[in-house]
């Protein structure tokens, strides 16, 4: 298992090979934000996690550009 921890952000990747089960969570708090359990490999894992994370960033950086008008 290996987690790692940035603000209130907590990502954790757990593998069993005896299985070939990859599992990553993304918590932020005490609120889960992004889980994924496939057979797939820890570096597959990892890229789709990238890839998750790469979208949100994007997503929260449009969101904070939108004004609203009084």
């Amino acid at each position: 298992m290996r987690r790692i921890k940035y603000e209130d952000f907590a990502l954790t990747l757990l593998t069993s090979p005896a299985i070939n089960t990859t599992r990553v969570e993304v918590t932020r708090g005490n609120t889960r934000i992004y889980v994924s359990e496939k057979e797939i490999t820890k570096e597959q894992a990892t890229q789709k996690l990238q890839d998750f994370l790469s979208t949100l960033a994007a997503q929260l950086q449009t969101l904070s550009r939108i004004q609203f008008q009084e």
